[in-house]
């Protein structure tokens, strides 16, 4: 059988045609992970290959904090028998007695415990790498509206779409407010590298966003990513300016979020404790939606 291929912009047509009809089936919101986007740019990680097996779609590729190359979520339309049968062609094109998925929610696992009878199982929930999602409704009651007026008033701030003759002004911003602050060049927190591949790419890819800035200088800016029900922020950097953050929230919601988006996902902390000690503080009615990895072996 055919190997796996590794993907690249020209395969961005076919890989959202699967992501966008399966993720259309979920009612709940979409985990950060189920798009382009992070397949091919997603920070230091290589890029993940990917199959079409059955008219299923096939991810394979290394993740963040795991040494073994693992496999999406099978994106397509399956029973268990159909199901069944995919596993068993993974097993026969990759020649490896054991298959690791990453970032399978909740709501598939059924799929992989009715392989007890043929596979030995193993399921693991990855707390850090949980995404943090909000509904819009709560999302919009934790903005503290005293805090933002006072922004407003003290430094008059506009906003500004992100297009391919400003984007660059991301990266200025991202050395003045966070890579000079944590003397850094290059690291998994800082994301440097990930904006930077984004913004090169940023007309292929469906990311929206914009800056804020006063009529001095640009105070911070925010790249989003809508999924069906769900606009994933991928990134905010800004000055620590109080009330500014709530600002930025209010734009999201307001200029950002149209009537299909249902949710926020502020996607996961990776284990950092000042990150995870924000995203709680932001607003208390969050959701952690899990991500489950799933070790599957042969008997």
């Amino acid at each position: 059988m055919e190997e796996f291929k590794e993907i690249s912009v020209k395969d961005k047509n076919l890989i959202d045609k699967y992501l966008s009809k399966f993720s259309l089936n979920f009612d709940n919101p979409i985990i950060s992970d189920w798009n382009f986007t992070n397949l091919v740019f997603y920070k230091e990680i290589p890029k993940f290959k990917y199959k079409i097996i059955d008219n299923n779609l096939c991810l394979l590729g290394n993740v963040f904090n795991r040494k073994e190359p693992h496999l999406y979520p099978i994106f397509g339309e399956y029973d268990f028998n159909s199901f069944f049968s995919l596993i068993k062609k993974l097993f026969k094109i990759l020649k490896k007695n054991v298959l690791n998925f990453c970032f399978v929610p909740y709501n598939l696992l059924g799929y992989f415990l009715m392989l007890k009878k043929h596979y030995d199982i193993k399921i693991d929930c990855g707390r850090d790498e949980s995404d943090y999602v909000y509904s819009i409704l709560n999302f919009k009651k934790c903005i503290k509206k005293n805090r933002m007026l006072n922004f407003m008033k003290k430094h008059n701030p506009n906003f500004e779409i992100i297009n391919e003759k400003n984007k660059n002004n991301c990266l200025d911003i991202q050395k003045k407010y966070w890579c000079k602050i944590k003397k850094c060049k290059k690291c998994t927190y800082c994301s440097f590298n990930f904006i930077k591949n984004l913004l090169n790419n940023y007309k292929f890819l469906d990311i929206c966003g914009f800056f804020v800035k006063n009529k001095y200088e640009y105070l911070g800016f925010v790249l989003t990513l809508k999924n069906t029900n769900t606009l994933a922020i991928y990134e905010t950097k800004y000055c620590h300016l109080s009330g500014l953050n709530y600002y930025i929230f209010d734009l999201i919601v307001k200029k950002l979020a149209d009537s299909n988006i249902k949710w926020i996902n502020f996607a996961a902390d990776d284990g950092i404790e000042n990150l995870r000690r924000y995203k709680r503080h932001f607003c208390k009615k969050y959701e952690l939606l899990n991500k489950y990895y799933i070790e599957i072996s042969k008997i």
